[in-house]
């Protein structure tokens, strides 16, 4: 198991998916979970039903995939900030933290029409949000062993950079 931690827009999903292929795991997209047990998309959860209802969607939907071997976790956002999230992320294997600038973020998210906390609001507005974000998050964030800024890098170097920190730990795929 292996649990990747961030903001939006800073490559989780991705990330994931091609770590999961590249060892031949699984990969659980935590939001993506959540939109097919809800059978709708996060935005609608939001606006339907409100934070509180995705976040016990969330909580329940990590609280799932925790418990699997061999997978490759992109949690939400504020997945790992709720109760005991971080503690049971970092009992069930290594956690990355995936990081960025906040406007390489604002500028991810911007092409993104997914992003439900975002909504439409102009670039200093979502840079202002996401570091009122990680100003509330960082604490949880950083209790992840690992790193990787994702400002410079493609996401196969952002796969590259995790599998040389988790290898040279021997963890990952290279646990015994």
């Amino acid at each position: 198991m292996v649990t990747l931690v961030g903001l939006s827009g800073t490559g989780k999903s991705t990330v994931a998916r091609l770590l999961a292929e590249r060892w031949g795991w699984a990969c659980a997209d935590v939001d993506s979970r959540v939109e097919i047990e809800a059978g709708r998309t996060i935005a609608e959860i939001f606006a339907n039903d409100g934070e509180a209802a995705f976040r016990a969607l969330e909580s329940a939907q990590l609280k799932t995939v925790l418990s699997e071997e061999r997978m490759v976790v992109a949690a939400g956002g504020g997945a790992p900030c709720q109760d005991s999230a971080m503690d049971e992320i970092l009992a069930a294997g290594p956690c990355v933290w995936l990081s960025a600038s906040m406007d390489v973020i604002a500028g991810r998210v911007i092409e993104s029409e997914e992003r439900p906390l975002l909504g439409t609001v102009d670039v200093a507005r979502i840079v202002a949000h996401l570091t009122g974000q990680l100003k509330e998050r960082e604490s949880v964030y950083t209790r992840a062993p690992y790193c990787v800024r994702t400002d410079t890098l493609d996401p196969l170097a952002v796969v590259e950079a995790i599998e040389s920190e988790l290898q040279a730990s021997g963890e990952g795929p290279w646990a015994p």
